[in-house]
């Protein structure tokens, strides 16, 4: 009888269904070995393309591109200048497989689906691009609304017919002074003389004032793009106060004066890891200056209103980001010496430019002051 039970529950454990722990283990094992398999498979790839780029047996060296707006990419090799190049002034291309080159070369990784998403979303959303679009619109309109291009004896920018342009708010001192229409000092930041004009402040905006707007928030880059462009406005008006002027460059100034100060008071917060991007960032902005200042003896453009827009910018520089200094002591000095700046700065031009500065009175009728003073523009308006 004991053989018997022996046997019986031999038979019974034989026929029993395997356990659901047991078939968990069997799967799981399973799982991790075919992660096993991918991760070498993909090691070994790696170290093939390693081995075809810097030789047998050497170790990567993978650089390291930041940008606020777009993200960071952590590359398994060197870029090329041209990758760089490409990264440091359009890196919402980098990424993409239709971009025939892209940080890494043969070595370069998709950028992430999160990671892009995340850039269009701060490059769309934000007033730069905005405002941007509103330039755009409004010089097609222009040029649209007269017929055509001027011909490039009136205009030699590409663009509308200069009486339009003061139609449509372009800077003209005896306006602002002797019929106080002073929303003129606003209205230039939205115009710009031509194609060309367009192209650079525009290009140079969301290049530059979509980042800056994420580092610094948008009203405050609102502000300082704002005052700074009516400042320039002014300045344009005392130093040249029969000159028509449009074009948000003065503004762009603004912002990189800004962008100075901003340098300035976290120089010693820059972490060791992020010095490359401070560096990167120093010349993004001698190169947005240099681009800026390049412009500023072109037609209905001027060099008081860029001098005047970086004086502005590094005054307001200095009363917003005040708080980002380490020493409250320094804080409050750097705040106020910015307010006082910035309140001497716009008292002194008004009372200079109203005492002191007398536009041409010719101004106060465009239309006829072009056609007394430019040959063959008799028809034109």
């Amino acid at each position: 009888q004991y053989e018997q039970h022996q046997q019986h529950q031999q038979q019974q454990q034989r026929l029993a269904p395997v356990q659901p722990e047991y078939v968990d283990r069997s799967i799981a094992a399973q799982l991790q070995d075919e992660e096993l398999a991918l991760q070498i498979q993909a090691a070994e790839q790696q170290a093939a393309l390693t081995a075809a780029v810097y030789g047998r047996g050497a170790e990567p060296r993978g650089d390291r591109l930041y940008d606020v707006v777009w993200g960071e990419w952590q590359l398994p090799g060197r870029a090329s200048p041209a990758e760089n190049l490409l990264f440091g002034c359009c890196p919402c291309l980098t990424g993409y497989s239709w971009v025939p080159f892209g940080p890494g070369g043969v070595l370069k990784r998709p950028v992430p689906t999160r990671d892009r998403e995340r850039g269009w979303r701060h490059f769309l959303v934000s007033f730069a691009t905005l405002i941007g679009l509103v330039q755009i619109g409004l010089l097609v309109f222009m040029i649209v609304d007269e017929g055509g291009f001027a011909p490039g004896k009136y205009n030699p920018m590409l663009g509308p017919y200069p009486h339009e342009l003061n139609e449509f708010g372009a800077k003209n001192a005896a306006l602002i002074k002797y019929n106080k229409e002073y929303w003129r000092l606003f209205t230039p930041i939205l115009l710009h003389a031509g194609v060309g004009h367009l192209l650079v402040n525009v290009l140079l905006q969301l290049r530059v004032g979509v980042m800056l707007e994420v580092m610094w928030g948008h009203w405050v880059w609102l502000v300082v793009y704002v005052v700074c462009g009516a400042y320039a406005t002014l300045c344009s008006c005392i130093f040249l106060p029969d000159a028509l002027g449009v074009g948000s460059s003065g503004a762009l100034m603004g912002l990189l004066g800004a962008w100075v100060v901003f340098i300035l008071m976290t120089w010693q917060q820059t972490l060791p890891n992020d010095v490359r991007e401070r560096n990167a960032q120093l010349t993004l902005l001698l190169v947005g200056i240099g681009a800026t200042a390049s412009m500023s003896f072109v037609p209905y453009v001027d060099w008081a209103a860029h001098l005047g827009g970086l004086v502005a910018g590094v005054v307001m520089g200095m009363i917003v980001f005040a708080p980002r200094l380490q020493q409250a002591w320094a804080q409050y000095i750097v705040g106020l010496v910015g307010i006082a700046g910035l309140v001497a700065l716009w008292a002194a031009g008004v009372m200079y430019f109203e005492q002191h500065v007398e536009p041409n009175r010719d101004l106060l009728h465009y239309c006829s002051y072009l056609r007394d003073n430019v040959q063959g523009y008799h028809d034109e308006c």
